[in-house]
């Protein structure tokens, strides 16, 4: 790795950290609006992540998923697509807050394994497999951030505590817009499961490491769907259903992560990867 690419990373994860720190607390201080020093720490980390991944397709000819650092790295822009998203239409800036803290664990985890080897992606149906995942993920997400602020309003609806709500969705949007984003992600999650399932299957390498913490994932937000549709719940304990289901995807993600097992033909030769 040179030392220019060390240092866009580090000043990449100094943006991520500023935004995590300034969103929390435009929430914790509604008095005083940090959110714009948050927005550009999370543009400027964002922007920079975005650029190495640029560079090192053009150095090395790898795509967006070459090892653990570029996997998430890209998770991260897509998760600071979805902020841009929720800022620009929901002007409720203390979303961000719930976000922006996992856009930096998310980029620190990819740099923390940046020298980890990955196998080489030899099949476009496993490429498929991880976008898609990565994609249901941000969805995820979304939903976490919306099930945080509905428990939160209510909280502060209870305790009467009115200086913060309006930096939050109301709690009918913020169910709304949590089971919509549910919606999405167990489609997107369900296809890139069965893509990547049978991939694993037709190369005969066993199974995905990760597969079962995916179905108990899967389990968690069909739940959620079947809960709500089927036995009538509402409120915050449905939210909590949310609340577990994202906890699933972290321990998914950040455990067993992506193309875990190599999938290659028989004689092929050996890839091994190292960051640039």
């Amino acid at each position: 790795m040179t030392a220019l690419c060390v240092l866009a990373e580090t000043v990449a994860l100094l943006g991520l950290l500023a935004a995590a720190v300034t969103f929390p607390l435009r929430l914790l201080r509604p008095d005083r609006d940090y959110t714009r020093w948050g927005q550009r720490g999370m543009l400027l980390g964002a922007g920079l992540l975005g650029m190495g991944l640029m560079a090192h397709f053009v150095r090395r000819g790898e795509g967006p998923l070459g090892d653990w650092a570029n996997i998430s790295f890209l998770l991260v822009l897509l998760l600071a697509l979805a902020v841009l998203c929720v800022e620009r239409f929901a002007k409720r800036p203390a979303l961000a807050a719930f976000i922006t803290p996992l856009m930096f664990g998310t980029a620190l985890l990819g740099l923390l394994r940046a020298a980890k080897a990955l196998p080489a992606i030899s099949n476009h149906w496993l490429v498929v497999h991880i976008l898609l995942s990565l994609v249901a993920y941000v969805c995820f997400t979304l939903a976490f951030a919306m099930a945080a602020s509905y428990l939160i309003s209510d909280h502060l609806l209870k305790r009467k505590q009115l200086e913060r709500l309006p930096l939050l969705p109301p709690l009918a949007s913020a169910d709304r817009v949590g089971h919509g984003a549910v919606m999405v992600g167990l489609a997107l999650f369900t296809i890139g499961l069965l893509v990547g399932a049978l991939t694993f299957w037709d190369f005969g390498v066993g199974m995905d490491p990760k597969i079962p913490a995916a179905m108990v994932t899967w389990l968690i937000y069909a739940g959620y769907l079947g809960l709500r549709h089927l036995a009538g719940w509402r409120g915050r304990r449905l939210q909590w259903v949310l609340v577990a289901g994202f906890a699933m995807v972290v321990i998914t993600f950040a455990f067993f992560g992506h193309n875990a097992v190599r999938l290659k033909a028989p004689d092929a030769a050996p890839v091994t990867t190292e960051r640039a």
